[in-house]
């Protein structure tokens, strides 16, 4: 688990499960999702900062991080497998 992913008004899209490990996520303004897996975030003793952004999957979708601002963001799943 090494630096911050900077998604920053960027996009991240995968068909299948997208797995993320590092030392905090910038998600602002940003979208991160799986059109048919997971997502699995993981931002280690750090925050995962998703303002205004979109994390979402058709499946599990699990976020560990110190804390989370999702201020005027979405968080989704719909918890298929």
């Amino acid at each position: 688990m090494r630096g911050l992913i900077d998604n920053e008004a960027g996009s991240m899209v995968a068909n299948h499960n997208i797995s993320l490990s590092a030392q905090g996520l910038n998600n602002r303004q940003g979208q991160i999702g799986s059109i048919q897996g997971g997502l699995s975030v993981d931002a280690g003793n750090q925050a995962v900062d998703n303002q205004s952004g979109l994390l979402q999957s058709k499946a599990d979708l699990t976020v560990k991080a110190l804390s989370l601002d999702s201020t005027a963001g979405q968080i989704t799943s719909r918890g298929e497998d």
